[in-house]
């Protein structure tokens, strides 16, 4: 897999959310999706080398994540649906 290049965390401030806790976490943690995020979406989770680690659909607007097995340190959490897409960094300690 090649590692994936991301210009920016933050999108514009009238872009769908996405609130996660806790954080920083043990790798367990919860995501729940902005209301106009429509459903199915897909959450990708990638190292700060850009290597992707996980992912999964979320089906509902609210999900656990568990990447537990992962090293302590800093994670891209990018969720995506047609034309939205969120990205926010978490925390593994």
């Amino acid at each position: 897999n090649e590692p994936v290049a991301f210009i920016s965390i933050n999108g514009p401030a009238d872009q769908a959310s996405l609130t996660y806790y806790p954080n920083p976490s043990n790798g367990a943690f919860k995501v729940i999706l902005d209301p106009q995020l429509s459903l199915p979406a897909e959450l990708t989770v990638y190292d700060m080398q850009g290597f992707q680690i996980h992912q999964q659909m979320l089906k509902e607007s609210q999900a656990p994540i568990n990447l537990s097995g992962q090293k302590p340190g800093l994670y891209v959490l990018r969720v995506k649906n047609g034309l939205n897409e969120i990205r926010e960094l978490i925390q593994i300690k």
